[in-house]
C-alpha cells in the first residue's frame, strides 16, 4: 500500500497488520495550502486596498505556519506573495524594513515557544494519576464500611450483653422471692 508521507490516520497497529507493504509516497497538499494557493491564485497585487490588510496578515500567518514539504508547493508564487506584501506595506505606510510580515511562531521577548512534540509520556502519566487516586478512593472507602461494621458489630453485641446481664437479674429476683 502507498500512503502519502504526511497522512494521518495510517500509523495504527491494526492498520499495520492488514498492509504490511507500506510503502510512502510524495507529501499531499494540506487544506491550509490549499486555501493559501487559492487565495494567491486570485489576488490582484495593483488592485489591493487597506481593506485587504486583515486578508493578507491571515494569509501571512498561514504560509509561516506552513513546512517546508508545503511550501514547495507554493514555490512558484512567492514573487508574487512577496509582491502583495511590498504592496500592503505601502500601503499601511510601514517602511518595508521587515522582509515580510512578522514571523508569530515567537512571543514578545522573541523567544520562540517549545515545540510540540509526542504526548505520550504525558497522557500516560495523567492516566497513572487518575488511576492511582481511584485506587486511593477505593481503599479510603473500603476501610470506612469496615470501621462502620466494626462499630455496629461492637454496638450490638455491647447492647446484647446489656440485655443478657438485665435477664440474668431478672432470673434472680424471681428465684429470690
Amino acid at each position: 500500500m502507498i500512503i502519502p508521507v504526511n497522512a494521518a490516520g495510517f500509523d495504527s497497529a491494526l492498520f499495520k497488520y492488514f498492509f504490511r507493504d507500506i510503502q510512502y509516497s510524495e507529501e499531499l497538499i494540506e487544506p491550509d495550502t490549499m486555501q493559501f494557493l487559492e487565495w494567491i491564485q486570485g489576488v490582484d497585487v495593483q488592485s489591493l486596498t487597506l481593506a485587504d490588510e486583515e486578508t493578507v496578515t491571515t494569509m501571512s500567518r498561514i504560509y509561516n505556519m506552513l513546512g517546508d514539504g508545503q511550501k514547495a508547493f507554493l514555490s512558484e508564487y512567492e514573487d508574487k506573495f512577496a509582491q502583495v506584501l511590498a504592496k500592503m506595506n505601502e500601503l499601511t505606510g510601514n517602511t518595508g524594513d521587515d522582509d515580510e510580515v512578522p514571523d508569530t511562531d515567537g512571543d514578545e521577548d522573541g523567544e520562540t515557544p517549545p515545540e510540540s512534540g509526542d504526548n505520550t509520556s504525558l497522557i500516560v502519566i495523567v492516566c497513572c494519576s487518575a488511576g492511582a487516586v481511584v485506587l486511593i478512593a477505593a481503599v479510603v472507602a473500603v476501610l470506612v464500611v469496615r470501621r462502620k461494621k466494626a462499630s455496629a458489630k461492637a454496638q450490638t453485641s455491647a447492647e446484647g450483653g446489656a440485655h443478657t446481664q438485665t435477664d440474668n437479674s431478672d432470673r434472680e429476683d424471681g428465684e429470690n422471692e
